[in-house]
């Protein structure tokens, strides 16, 4: 296991505190006051990435294809946006887990769970979990050869969620380098149907390719989820 998969897994038995709100507010704490916005940087391997795909059983001669794509320059369709080929849900304890399987054979994997629990991408660990705020929550994803991580606060109320208080980045790609992420605010507060959006995008090289790769959390109503 790597380095950053090992930073990335979460314990089982963390508690949750419980917040009880009777209105909506608007966030007394914006961007311009989040915590210190630090940046750890963790080594990762083409074993690790390999490990997951075998996992979930991505047959050998596609995860050898997958592997001449990246050395190729060519970014996986796990990690460029593109709709997935097929998805199927399942339970592990308390959360449900999406696999979304891509027509070159890439998947992505995401997860929503109500508490501190290991997960290939999440939305948990809220400090704070109550009916209108979450607080301090990790936002964690696995793209194939990239793994991202943040956390961040937000308030989940029909019509009025809402992101603020962002930063603590984590990140690790391999093989392969990445940049720094950024922080990109799509929209802070819901409008309409419209989410709330923040993403955590950083440039992905290898091959002699560079791909923008985003992990993305949207806050709508009384739900959040990265997709």
């Amino acid at each position: 296991m790597s380095k950053m998969r090992r930073k990335l897994s979460f314990g089982a038995g963390a508690a949750t505190a419980i917040l009880l709100v009777s209105s909506w507010t608007a966030p007394a704490v914006l961007a311009d006051t989040t915590p210190p916005d630090t940046t750890d940087e963790y080594g990762t391997s083409e074993q690790s990435m390999v490990d997951v795909w075998t996992e979930y059983e991505v047959p050998a001669e596609t995860q050898a294809s997958l592997l001449d794509k990246l050395d190729q320059g060519t970014p996986l369709d796990s990690m460029t946006g593109a709709d997935p080929a097929s998805t199927e849900t399942h339970s592990e304890g308390s959360k449900q887990v999406t696999v979304s399987r891509f027509a070159d054979g890439s998947i992505s994997i995401t997860s929503l769970a109500p508490s501190d629990t290991s997960m290939t991408m999440s939305v948990s660990g809220c400090a704070v979990d109550a009916t209108t705020y979450a607080q301090d929550c990790r936002v964690h994803g696995w793209l194939g050869p990239v793994e991202l991580a943040f956390r961040t606060s937000y308030t989940k109320r029909d019509r009025q969620a809402s992101v603020y208080n962002w930063g603590q980045k984590e990140w690790g790609c391999g093989p392969g380098t990445c940049s720094v992420p950024e922080f990109e605010l799509i929209r802070q507060y819901q409008s309409g149907d419209l989410p709330a959006q923040l993403n955590l995008v950083t440039n992905y090289n290898f091959g002699g390719a560079n791909t923008s790769v985003t992990l993305k959390l949207f806050v709508k109503d009384r739900s959040a989820w990265t997709p």
